[in-house]
């Protein structure tokens, strides 16, 4: 019946069969045009999407370069029926999605469950728009006017490699987990930013913030089952522990703050919780203590869980190596010597030492898929449009071992930053900070670190592996948002002379 009206209206009204016949190739031809335009990526499931390609994967930024090689270098995944999750591989992507295209994808995702529920977008790391442009603002000024960036930090930073030194000399001769004392000696260097003061190694509040961050740091990350969804957190069983830890570090940074609000001297900035009251005091203050205290926590994030697991790298390729650990110790005598007090313009007298800690980093890349974005537009790539709203993951592993930059980029080898004249190379494919608009802000800090105590560490001890240095494992964990070294324990001997 219906078909016969059909016909005789369209034989009668031939506009009205005009009509209906563009209406129906526009609409076959957005289907079309959607279905070309697609981004590759695997096969989804009934309502998880693609869930369960990615779910219990330990080393995700390797499952990840699993679908690279099916797919290419930008690889369109489903998270749920409605998320679309992007991740971009390659230095040439990259350098496109966050330097090129960095005013729309410097922003971070509002839709994470858990993210929201810790960090309730704010902080330096995770906040947006104008907030996170005052945040940041206020934290870089902040950190400039406590001698960030200048020779104060780096003498904290000589005086910290010393207790260091003397922390770890009473175990020579035994096998040590250098993870005793590696993350105390670094996150003192933001507790005297942050509380003004450093804490011995045995202090028992200092060693239960460290537990706490180190818990949050290890265990959160996209692996998390509640990370999306507030319905999986009743079986998210580390969720909740995440949870306490973080009222625990929170409650932490409220004691310090009544401390200095008895002890302070107003007009006199002796730290940045001094700095975050004295602020207070003007009566126009735009950040919250919510806010401040996610600084905090994001300052020990960037500018010591970082470095000290680089650190931790480091150790482990010198005794996979012991040939570079020779070459680096050989060129620290002839330079500085053994007793100098190393400072970080050292570098480029040590060139062979600072291209060692360059390849560690890129071999290693801790941060092997750094922190997610989105986009408030479609972003365009080469030809290929990444939608609206997509949840961002940039792939920087896949950048330090990019064939087209590197060469053979699974051997380690230091050589491949140092040029004829001895000159260190700067890669344009090597950011172990990331780089763009949100590219890390405590990257001179770390590298500060991580060269100071590097060096120390080699001017009064040898290191050696306490098995067949071929068995070291370098693959690494990716336990929160950082790839670390699996558990290994190394035997210090004092240097000789």
């Amino acid at each position: 019946m219906l078909f016969h009206i059909l016909h005789i209206d369209f034989f009668l009204n031939p506009v009205l069969a005009v009509c209906f016949v563009l209406v129906a190739g526009f609409f076959l031809l957005k289907r079309v045009q959607s279905r070309l335009q697609s981004l590759p990526g695997p096969t989804r499931w009934p309502i998880l999407g693609n869930i369960p390609d990615v779910a219990f994967t330990r080393q995700i930024h390797r499952r990840l370069l699993e679908f690279r090689d099916q797919y290419g270098d930008i690889v369109q995944l489903r998270l749920g029926p409605n998320l679309t999750m992007v991740v971009v591989f390659g230095h040439e992507y990259l350098q496109e999605l966050l330097v090129e295209n960095g005013d729309k994808t410097k922003y971070r995702p509002n839709w994470l469950y858990l993210f929201n529920k810790l960090f309730h977008q704010t902080g330096v790391l995770w906040s947006n728009g104008e907030e996170w442009y005052t945040l940041r603002k206020f934290t870089m000024n902040a950190l400039k006017d406590l001698g960030f960036g200048s020779t104060s930090i780096e003498e904290r930073i000589q005086v910290e490699a010393r207790h260091l030194v003397e922390a770890i000399h009473p175990e020579t001769g035994k096998d040590i987990d250098l993870t005793q004392f590696i993350p105390k000696a670094v996150s003192n260097i933001i507790s005297g930013i942050v509380f003004g003061e450093r804490f011995e190694y045995t202090d028992e509040d200092f060693m239960k913030l460290l537990e706490n961050l180190d818990y949050i740091f290890k265990h959160f990350g996209m692996q998390q089952p509640s990370i999306l969804f507030e319905f999986m957190e009743p079986v998210d069983f580390s969720a909740k522990i995440i949870s306490e830890n973080m009222d625990n570090i929170n409650e932490y940074f409220r004691h310090q703050v009544k401390r200095h609000e008895k002890t302070r001297k107003p007009g006199t900035s002796r730290d940045f919780i001094d700095m975050y009251l004295e602020q207070l005091d003007t009566g126009f203050s735009e950040i919250s203590e919510r806010s401040v205290f996610q600084i905090i926590f994001d300052l020990y994030a960037a500018g010591s869980e970082t470095s000290s697991t680089a650190l931790q790298w480091i150790i482990l390729y010198l005794i996979k190596y012991p040939v570079v650990q020779t070459k680096c110790i050989f060129e620290i005598k002839k330079v500085i010597g053994l007793d100098a007090t190393v400072e970080f313009s050292d570098k480029e007298k040590l060139p062979y030492v600072t291209a060692t800690i360059n390849e560690v980093q890129r071999i290693s890349t801790l941060g092997a898929i750094s922190l997610p974005r989105t986009c408030l537009e479609d972003v365009e790539i080469d030809g290929k449009v990444i939608p609206k709203g997509s949840f961002i993951i940039p792939h920087i592993y896949s950048a330090h071992h990019d064939t087209r930059f590197w060469q053979k980029p699974d051997e380690f080898r230091p050589e491949r930053f140092i040029d004829k004249d001895r000159h260190i190379i700067k890669h344009k494919a090597f950011y172990p900070f990331s780089i763009g608009p949100r590219a890390c802000p405590g990257k001179q800090l770390g590298e500060m670190e991580m060269f100071i105590f590097a060096v120390s560490l080699l001017q009064k001890f040898e290191f050696k592996s306490v098995i067949p240095p071929d068995e070291l494992d370098t693959e690494g964990l990716q336990t929160g948002v950082t790839l670390v070294p699996a558990p290994y324990k190394v035997q210090v001997k004092c240097r000789q002379r």
